[in-house]
């Protein structure tokens, strides 16, 4: 038995926070959650960084999203 097995769960993890968060929102639980996942992908296997720019983008999109500089509509 490999490494494997834990690097999948963890990029699993990973994307389904990533996921979450672009569903529901960033909170810091959430990014923690992420950062936490990707670094135990990360140091189970080096071909787990490949899961970092969809981290980083799901993560910069949520923020974006929430900080949408659209003005507010009229009543």
């Amino acid at each position: 038995m490999g490494n494997d097995p834990p690097t999948v769960v963890a990029i699993g993890l990973t994307m389904l926070v990533a996921l979450l968060m672009l569903r529901e929102g960033p909170t810091p639980g959430r990014a923690a959650l992420l950062g936490l996942a990707l670094g135990i992908a990360m140091l189970t296997k080096d071909s787990a960084n490949a899961a970092l720019p969809a981290a980083l983008l799901a993560l910069a999109w949520a923020v974006g999203r929430r900080h949408d500089p659209s003005p507010p509509t009229p009543r």
